[in-house]
């Protein structure tokens, strides 16, 4: 059996689509739906002394009568999730936090942090004085509309959010990076200048740790390139991070990673967002919270019918490991797919991404 499963608290549902994999027939609604707990359902169908059970992404207190269909062979089911509060006072995209945030650093007794390729050690938590957390640029272009009374400067808030530094030996966490001045640790990371940008390398393997940003003056080390306590970051929750950002700073939910160094593209539609999910297959059938819900394609024409569709497009240029990670990454999400799922229209495939 294949299956998907999520939770859209919005509006309170918690979705499934059920198939049966290398199935001969026609599918057919089961003859019951037994809630086992709040998140877990057993299938009975008819001639099939096997029941097949279910993990839901949300918490459920009865199924209500004629809640499934049938469509293109898939099985869906629609259940109303219990205990659902919803706080609309808030933008929920400000809060979600990206791995690695400072208040999980700050509750780490102690934490080190290593080359991801050579596991050489770049900075020790015992040597950091303060761990601080980037404000979104949401927050400072907003800032201006905020506040009635600013202060008496000629900086704008966009200018002050890119003027922050780290003070000495601190450290600032941003959504996809780590943010340090040179100096507390040049014994561990060399700052080498090429025509177009400054880099900031291991040490020991000469490996791009980071880059100095000339828009912000902050020197930061990309998370992907390194690990924590042997916890990595995986390359596309860069895509994951830009999305969020690009969907907050600018409500922008359509956008193009070019790869730097070849002429791969990957078109993203951002079509949903903090979706809680399982899926069957090699995934575990563990909850993936806070994902985003996307289709996607890869194929230049369809990329480029898009753009004559839909006009100007967001363009993001990355780095080939990062696009190359999640293409890999939303092709692996789309294989697991009950195949009524897996494409919409000719030129989107849907995936999801996790933090």
């Amino acid at each position: 059996m294949n299956y998907y499963v999520e939770s859209l608290s919005r509006i309170g549902t918690v979705s499934i689509a059920f198939e049966f994999q290398n199935s001969i027939g026609p599918i057919e609604l089961p003859s019951k739906i037994l809630l086992i707990d709040e998140k877990l359902i057993k299938l009975q169908f008819p001639n099939n002394d096997t029941g097949y059970f279910i993990p839901l992404s949300s918490t459920v207190s009865s199924i209500p009568q004629n809640c499934s269909t049938i469509r293109n062979n898939t099985l869906l089911i629609k259940l109303p999730s219990s205990n659902q509060t919803i706080d609309r006072s808030k933008n929920e995209l400000m809060e979600i936090k990206s791995q690695w945030d400072s208040k999980y650093l700050s509750n780490l007794p102690n934490f080190i942090i290593r080359c991801v390729k050579c596991n050489t050690i770049l900075i020790d938590s015992k040597n950091i004085s303060k761990i601080s957390e980037m404000p979104s640029e949401l927050w400072a272009e907003m800032m201006d509309f905020w506040h009635c009374h600013k202060p008496n400067d000629n900086l704008s808030y966009p200018e002050h959010y890119n003027s922050i530094k780290p003070i000495e030996n601190a450290i600032l966490i941003g959504s996809y990076y780590i943010s340090k001045n040179l100096k507390d640790f040049s014994q561990t990371i060399l700052e080498k200048k090429s025509n177009k940008i400054n880099q900031l390398n291991c040490f020991n393997c000469d490996n791009i740790v980071g880059e100095f940003d000339k828009s912000t003056s902050l020197d930061k080390i990309f998370k992907w390139e390194i690990s924590i306590n042997e916890e990595i970051f995986k390359p596309y929750q860069f895509i994951y991070s830009n999305l969020l950002e690009n969907v907050n700073k600018n409500a922008t939910r359509i956008i193009e990673f070019i790869s730097k160094e070849t002429s791969k593209k990957l078109l993203i539609w951002v079509f949903n967002i903090g979706v809680d999910f399982i899926l069957s297959g090699g995934f575990n059938s563990q909850i993936n919270q806070d994902s985003l819900k996307v289709y996607y394609t890869t194929n230049e024409e369809n990329i480029i019918q898009e753009r004559n569709n839909r006009g100007e497009i967001e363009t993001v240029f990355v780095l080939e490991k990062i696009l190359t990670s999640t293409i890999n990454r939303l092709d692996e999400i789309n294989k697991n797919l009950p195949t009524s799922l897996k494409t919409m229209g000719k030129n989107w495939n849907l995936a999801l991404l996790m933090k």
